[in-house]
């Protein structure tokens, strides 16, 4: 785990040599990789024997939920705000639409036989 953080402070300072990024913003993620470096083993410590005292339905539906929101946050992070906002937007038209319309159509299927 060390490994990863001391690659990803280097990707940061190089991306600041670059001007790929701003003084404030290379701070700021480096920031964020030594506060993840120090909450992380005392989220570890907290959540681990709660999880164990879980049934094992309880911990499929935590593993379930974790990992939706895990890849909510990936997707957020890959595509940007603005692209992310657009693409969970046409999802969820397009979800609603379904749910709102299947009794319709179950109705019409129904009604045409």
């Amino acid at each position: 785990m060390n490994e990863i953080r001391v690659l990803m402070i280097t990707i940061i300072g190089l991306g600041l040599i670059l001007g790929l990024i701003s003084n404030r913003k290379a701070f700021a993620l480096i920031a964020r990789v030594l506060l993840m470096a120090a909450l992380l083993p005392i989220g570890i410590a907290v959540i681990q024997p709660a999880f164990s005292q879980l049934s094992l339905f309880e911990r499929i539906i935590t593993i379930l939920i974790v990992s939706l929101i895990g890849l909510v946050l990936i997707l957020r992070i890959v595509l940007g705000k603005i692209l992310f906002t657009e693409i969970v937007g046409h999802f969820l038209y397009d979800v609603l639409k379904v749910v709102v319309l299947f009794p319709f159509r179950v109705l019409a299927r129904l009604l045409r036989r």
